[in-house]
Formats: C-alpha cells, sequence, structure tokens
C-alpha cells in the first residue's frame, strides 16, 4: 500500500484571490479604524465596532500568513 501525501497546492488564481480578499480587508480596516477613531472621540460606544475591527484583523493576519508560507 502507498501512502499519499497531501502538499498545498496554490495556483496563481488561488494567489490573486487571496491578495484581492486582503486588499479588501485592508480598506475595511483603514477605514474602520478612521470610524472608530472620530465616534470615539465624538463620544460615542465603539466596543462593538472594535470587536468588528479586531476580528477582520484576524482574517488579513490569516491570510498574510498563508501568503508567507
Amino acid at each position: 500500500m502507498v501512502a499519499l501525501q497531501s502538499t498545498p497546492v496554490t495556483t496563481s488564481i488561488d494567489k490573486q484571490s487571496m491578495e484581492a480578499e486582503m486588499q479588501r480587508l485592508l480598506f475595511r480596516l483603514e477605514d474602520g479604524f478612521e470610524k472608530i477613531v472620530r465616534a470615539s472621540a465624538e463620544g460615542e460606544d465603539v466596543e462593538r465596532w472594535e470587536e468588528i475591527w479586531v476580528r477582520l484583523l484576524g482574517e488579513y493576519e490569516h491570510l498574510y500568513d498563508q501568503l508567507s508560507a
């Protein structure tokens, strides 16, 4: 019996899709950060926004790690 090893295959299309998603997330992170700072300065409760922002940052970091591997 021959054991098959699974090796991840990243095609240029996958890489392009991941890079496009990273750009989309980066835009959302930058936009969200500006909105959080502005709303916070106006005294608004931004805790929920910050939670979402941190989740988006985690998604961005995950994609970055995948592309860097």
